[in-house]
């Protein structure tokens, strides 16, 4: 899924959670108003509030009548959901990290989603792909791809023979045994940021212990950068910075702040350019993937 993010000469994102890969969006689309992503912003909210509230009525007049999902046609889908209404119990939705891509009558909005009620709970990424009709925004497709439980696939080793590979050097360090004095220190550590660079894309894996979802958030201007933000860090002895001179990352940087304890790593890019961003999580690896290549 494409994404257009910020103002960032038509920077893409594509977050590929569990190697989920959907229909891209045409990169040449039509600035919409900003009232048009404001409003799509809001029906969102409001369709978690029904969801919450168990209103199937109000729930279901976010979803266009060739509304399609999972093999389920608009009908099909407020019989289920209304079942699962019925059920006892509160329901529980959080999202988070909404982005929004549109032009004038389409519109595609990715966010993270921590669902749970008295009988399940998950995490993952949602994505509605939504259209006008009638003059309001509609949900005609919605994906979900779960977080936790799951295996992504990383690439493997053997099939990046044309890979170049770069490395913020991480000093092997000895184990130290938990003792009254030398307690064990509590948060995620990072055991290794690999970047590997090829002719199709460039992309930086993150290793760490626990596994946690990273911020990923972009900077337009003179000078374009991808900011990835890794809270609870309580140690990074990698280099601080790293250059690397490829056809869209520059430099790659690290710095680790004491207090808040988050490790920021923050690509550097070269202006201008069209780019798209995918993400791969593979939490049981404890590993994070992201890529930037060409916008096709």
């Amino acid at each position: 899924m494409t994404i257009i993010y910020g103002a960032m000469k038509q920077i893409f994102f594509s977050t590929i959670l569990i190697m989920f890969i959907v229909a891209p969006c045409s990169a040449k689309v039509h600035a919409a108003p900003v009232s048009d992503n404001n409003q799509v912003r809001m029906d969102i909210f409001d369709w978690v509030k029904a969801w919450e509230s168990k209103d199937i009525d109000r729930y279901m007049a976010h979803y266009h009548p060739a509304f399609r999902a999972d093999g389920e046609n608009y009908h099909q889908w407020r019989k289920r959901k209304n079942a699962l209404f019925k059920r006892p119990g509160p329901i529980s939705v959080k999202i988070s990290q909404v982005w929004i891509a549109m032009d004038q009558k389409t519109a595609v909005a990715r966010f993270f989603q921590e669902y749970k009620d008295a009988y399940s709970s998950d995490i993952g990424e949602k994505t509605l792909e939504l259209e006008k009709w009638d003059g309001q925004w509609k949900i005609i497709s919605e994906t979900w791809t779960a977080i936790q439980g799951t295996i992504s696939q990383l690439p493997p080793s053997d099939s990046l023979t044309a890979t170049k590979e770069n490395r913020l050097s991480v000093p092997k360090k000895q184990d130290t045994p938990a003792t009254p004095s030398h307690p064990k220190t509590t948060g995620v550590a990072i055991k290794d940021i690999q970047f590997r660079l090829s002719p199709v894309e460039e992309s930086v894996i993150i290793e760490m212990e626990p596994y946690t979802v990273p911020a990923v958030f972009s900077l337009d201007g003179d000078s374009p950068r991808v900011v990835i933000d890794i809270r609870g860090v309580h140690d990074w002895i990698g280099k601080s910075a790293k250059p690397i001179e490829g056809r869209f990352i520059k430099r790659i940087r690290t710095h680790l702040h004491p207090k808040l304890r988050k490790l920021r790593i923050v690509l550097d890019l070269h202006p201008p350019g069209n780019y798209k961003i995918s993400r791969v999580a593979h939490p049981r690896a404890r590993k994070y993937m992201l890529s930037i290549s060409p916008e096709e």
